[in-house]
This record gives C-alpha cells, sequence and structure tokens, in this order.
C-alpha cells in the first residue's frame, strides 16, 4: 500500500519497514541507498481517492449544467419573447 521514491529518477527503494508507537508506519532508511536528499512516501489508496473526489466534482457539475440548462434557455427565451 505503501510506495516511496527517491530523487528526481523516481527509482523504488526497499526500506526496512516497522510500527513506531504501537500504531505508525516507520521506515529505516539507509543513507547508502540514497541517490539524493529527496525521498517521497505516498499511500496508494489515497491517491485512488483523490482521483474518485475529482470525478464525483466532474459529475457534479456535470449533472448541475444539464440540470440548470433548460431553465437558463426558457428564461433566455421569455426576456427575448417580452422584448
Amino acid at each position: 500500500l505503501w510506495t516511496n521514491r527517491n530523487g528526481r529518477r523516481g527509482q523504488k527503494l526497499e526500506f526496512r519497514h516497522f510500527v513506531a508507537n504501537g500504531y505508525a508506519n516507520g521506515w529505516i532508511v539507509e543513507p547508502n541507498q540514497l541517490v539524493s536528499n529527496q525521498l517521497f512516501i505516498s499511500y496508494q489508496p489515497q491517491r485512488q481517492l483523490n482521483t474518485l473526489i475529482k470525478l464525483s466534482g466532474l459529475a457534479l457539475l456535470a449533472t448541475l449544467g444539464y440540470l440548470g440548462l433548460p431553465a437558463l434557455l426558457k428564461k433566455k427565451k421569455r426576456v427575448t419573447n417580452e422584448s
């Protein structure tokens, strides 16, 4: 579930995992494994959740547009007929 990447090249590295303080995730990082000082750790399910939230937002906007467009067209038609 957890992935890690090192530096600009995005190398996947293997670190020793342990449970810290009885609940948190921890890794032992050996300095000689690192190519640069940057280390990116991500939780895969969170990335999927973020994508689904964006898709839900787009679906909501599409639904509001679909439901709101006829009302706008009716209003515009009414205004032009009154003129």
